[in-house]
């Protein structure tokens, strides 16, 4: 079946007829938002277990302005994160970047040899692939046209004729610096955890073992959570990872891992300070509710 297109009014009717509560703020609402990305999105705490006749039916008391606090709480949520997680970003590009410099300090385009990434299993394949990537960055178009570079990328080229890795690195994704570390050999992944653990170390009086595998997980559900950050995409619920079972909770724990302490204090804080305001809001949903959503068993993990 198709599905028809519904003014403003009607849409509001629909909500009504299921149950929900709304207000005369909510036509302008859903015109500046859109039904589908408040709605659709946010819905689900307020519902009942059952459907009506077919349709969704709200939770009695339910109001639409309580579902977009929870759109604009998760709004803020998504901003906030994606602060954090460019920062944890920011770490990994730096400390790759210096380590494969400093191990490849003859070779100023090494990163374009496949001999210097790991050569097990899948990985001869994928760098090879990860290595057109490159050069595709650096050189010309699939129609074999010089490409427009980034001003900092052509001042390279124009002035010393070769890309230094810690100047590539900007022009990658985090999937794609990910990858680079991923695919390093065993050695030069070994140092580059050692970094990190040494960072953990001299900033939380504590050690950190943690091995390279480990860090391309914490990285790629990182990467998860950035993707839907950018993407505009419901947060607060959201599962990632091959098997969709990473909470919120879970990557927050993540870059705990990898962020500054005093940057690590100041997310959760602000996290904590954004959860009471929601819980304000709420009337026919508990916080408790929220924050099972998000993985989190107690309001304690934020201290």
């Amino acid at each position: 079946m198709t599905k028809p297109f519904q003014t403003v009014n009607q849409q509001i009717e629909i909500l009504n007829r299921r149950g929900l509560t709304t207000d005369d703020k909510t036509a302008d609402i859903l015109l500046r938002e859109g039904y589908y990305s408040i709605v659709n999105g946010y819905k689900n705490p307020f519902l009942f277990s059952s459907k009506k006749n077919n349709e969704d039916a709200f939770k009695h008391g339910a109001t639409f302005s309580e579902i977009y606090k929870l759109f604009l709480f998760d709004r803020s949520l998504r901003m906030l994160l994606f602060k954090y997680i460019t920062i944890a970003e920011a770490t990994l590009r730096t400390i790759t970047a210096y380590e494969f410099s400093q191990a490849y300090q003859q070779g100023h385009s090494k990163y374009l040899d496949l001999s210097t990434y790991r050569d097990d299993g899948k990985y001869p394949d994928l760098a090879a692939r990860f290595i057109r990537s490159l050069n595709s960055i650096l050189r010309v178009d699939e129609n074999g046209k010089l490409k427009k570079h980034k001003p900092y990328i052509q001042h390279y080229l124009d002035n010393h004729g070769h890309v230094p890795a810690w100047v590539l690195m900007n022009c990658l994704t985090l999937g794609q610096t990910v990858q680079f570390f991923e695919f390093q050999k065993n050695e030069l992944r070994h140092a580059i955890t050692t970094q990190f653990a040494n960072l953990y170390q001299q900033e939380h009086s504590s050690k950190l073992n943690i091995k390279s595998k480990e860090l391309v997980r914490i990285f790629d559900h990182i990467k998860d959570i950035r993707n839907i950050c950018a993407h505009d995409e419901p947060l607060y619920c959201a599962r990632v990872s091959p098997m969709h079972d990473t909470t919120f909770a879970t990557v927050l724990d993540d870059l705990g891992l990898v962020l500054p302490a005093d940057k690590n204090k100041e997310m959760r804080i602000q996290i904590l300070a954004e959860l009471a305001d929601l819980s304000d809001d709420l009337e026919t949903v508990s916080i408790f509710h929220i924050l099972k959503e998000m993985g989190i068993d107690s309001v304690d993990k934020f201290i």
